[in-house]
Formats: structure tokens, C-alpha cells, sequence
């Protein structure tokens, strides 16, 4: 079947190489009241892997994203769930629905103030809206390799957008909010760090050079491989409000 959807391009690589976020992220939004028997939504939810720990606590998930790809892949990876395509610009749900809305790692796709308004529509008084990302820590040498394997090819590597998608967050009218700063730290190799480098849709960035890029950041991997797994160090940054 013909996409001209770019997500849907992606969704084997998400599926095997995405490894999703720490427990102690999960914990932090029980203590904000996320817990078995409520109710989220989980917005551009591609595969349901940042929800699917929450199902695993008890949590009833609904799931929207612009893929049918990724959709299909969420369906058989959270079978108890409910899984619809739709906007976080136009969500297609009706208002008070749900204890809490999710965003990981897509904030930065979205018009920011129709989307956080849609999420507070659909979301009963007094529940919660998250948004989560994670970031390489700033000393990771995957960072030094990333900028190398660009340059070879004749570009800099793409901003990193989350760094400056919170503005709307902050400026909406959210009865309160909080952020919650927590490590995690994951093992690789470069065979599956090369597959989650697949997945990437900034992958675009590099246009006709992607390939190229994608072989020199290998190359670069590899030859400082130790045959080992390795670790790769996150910082994940967790926002929440109040509606």
C-alpha cells in the first residue's frame, strides 16, 4: 500500500529499536495520580510504546496518531486499548473525557497552542496533561558521532528541536504544573543504535545524503566498537499540568 504519510515509513525500525522510557518517569506519573483504573490518552501515540506501561499498571489507554501504520502496530501491542487516527490539532473526542492526556517525544510536530487546548478540552477538571522527551546527555559520545558522520557528509547535524518546545507549555493556563528531571540510562550495540538512527524522521534532514550519512555514522561506530553492549545516557525531562 502506496503512504505518502512520512511515519509510516518508520514503523518496523520503531517497532524493533525504540526502546521507550525509564520506570522511575512511570513512577513519577503515578505520583501525580496516574494509577490503575483512570483513563488517557495518549496523543501521536505511534507504536503504544510510551502507554504501554501504563496499561501494564492497571491504566485504560486510548490512542490517537495521523499513522494507521503505527496504529495497527499500537492495536496488537496494547490489545485491551482503543486506537484512532486523528490530530492533536483536532482531536476527535468529545470534552471531560479523559483522566489525563500524554504526549512523548512528539510536542515539536504539533501547533503547540491548538494542541495543549485540545488536550485540556478532552481532559475531566482537575485531571493531568503530560509531555515527556529525553535527550542524549550533553557528554555522550554518540553526540561527538553524530556530528562527525554530518560533516563528512557536508552537513550540520539538525537543532534539537524539544529544546525549545516547551514555551507553549509554560504560557498555558494550566491550574498548576510541574517538571521532573530523571536519568535513564539504556544498552545498545551498534547494530541496534544503527536501527533506532533508522527510524529517525530528522532523518530527512539529510535528504539524498541520508544513506551517506547513515554509512559514515556506522563506520565511525564501529570503529570504535568493543564488541560489547554500551551504555547510552538520557536525560528525560517530564512536564506536567493541571487542567
Amino acid at each position: 500500500m502506496m503512504t505518502t504519510n512520512p511515519f509510516d515509513e518508520n514503523v518496523a525500525e520503531y517497532e524493533a529499536y525504540r526502546t521507550g522510557y525509564s520506570r522511575t518517569l512511570y513512577d513519577a506519573l503515578a505520583e501525580f495520580g496516574f494509577v490503575s483504573g483512570w483513563h488517557v490518552l495518549d496523543i501521536a501515540c505511534g507504536t503504544g510504546l510510551a502507554s504501554e506501561p501504563l496499561a501494564r499498571r492497571g491504566v485504560s489507554i486510548t490512542g490517537v496518531d495521523i499513522s494507521e501504520r503505527m496504529l495497527e502496530n499500537a492495536r496488537q501491542r496494547i490489545k485491551e486499548g482503543t486506537f484512532v487516527l486523528g490530530k492533536a490539532e483536532a482531536l476527535p473526542f468529545g470534552n471531560d473525557q479523559f483522566n489525563a492526556a500524554i504526549c512523548a517525544q512528539a510536542i515539536h510536530w504539533f501547533d503547540q497552542p491548538k494542541a495543549l487546548a485540545e488536550m485540556h478540552r478532552v481532559v475531566k477538571p482537575g485531571g493531568r496533561v503530560a509531555i515527556w522527551w529525553k535527550s542524549l546527555v550533553v557528554d555522550e559520545p554518540i553526540r561527538t558521532l553524530r556530528s562527525a558522520a554530518a560533516k563528512a557528509v557536508g552537513l550540520e547535524e539538525p537543532p534539537d528541536l524539544m529544546r525549545s518546545s516547551f514555551r507553549a507549555f509554560y504560557q498555558y493556563p494550566f491550574e498548576q504544573r510541574w517538571l521532573r528531571v530523571l536519568p535513564h540510562v539504556i544498552m545498545s550495540s551498534v547494530d541496534r543504535w544503527m536501527g533506532y538512527e533508522r527510524s529517525r524522521a530528522r532523518l530527512r534532514h539529510y535528504g539524498d545524503k541520508a544513506q551517506n550519512y547513515l554509512a559514515e555514522l556506522e563506520q565511525q561506530m564501529r570503529a570504535v566498537d568493543t564488541g560489547r553492549p554500551f551504555h547510552v545516557r538520557y536525560t528525560q525531562f517530564l512536564y506536567v499540568g493541571q487542567v
